[in-house]
């Protein structure tokens, strides 16, 4: 199932921001959550075509990730330092990253639980997560250990 999600999303990336309108008013909406402070390390897990790369301050620096290699070469395109990989194994160091965003990835997750260890092993202490989800199912899983 994940590569045909991968080669779906891979498929569409060149033409994806020209029809993803609510995505990217979701994507934004997530921003005004965003830190004013100097300099923090943002990721954006499931970052599709980096479109968040021209929401964000010149002080942050953004990471990505994505399972479709041609949204990876689109967020590349536009600035952001990306890696193709799951959100369910992360290849970044413990504690590496200030921010955690994620809009409208996880209902294409296949492993919630793993999602949210990667997610909690990645963040610094004291650092956020900001989720958008098209599903509630995904709440439940957050309290789960």
């Amino acid at each position: 199932m994940r590569s045909d999600i991968a080669k779906h999303f891979s498929d569409a990336s060149t033409s994806y921001d020209a029809h993803a309108t609510m995505q990217h008013d979701v994507l934004y909406a997530l921003t005004d959550w965003l830190p004013e402070s100097d300099a923090y390390t943002l990721f954006d897990a499931g970052c599709g075509t980096g479109a968040i790369m021209a929401h964000l301050p010149k002080h942050v620096t953004a990471l990505g990730c994505d399972i479709a290699p041609g949204m990876c070469e689109a967020a590349r395109a536009k600035g952001m330092e990306v890696m193709q990989s799951s959100v369910e194994k992360l290849p970044l160091d413990d504690a590496s990253i200030d921010v955690y965003l994620s809009s409208l990835c996880w209902q294409w997750v296949e492993q919630p639980q793993r999602a949210i260890a990667e997610m909690q092993r990645i963040l610094q202490s004291g650092g956020l997560a900001l989720l958008a989800v098209l599903t509630q199912a995904v709440l439940s899983w957050v309290g789960t250990s």
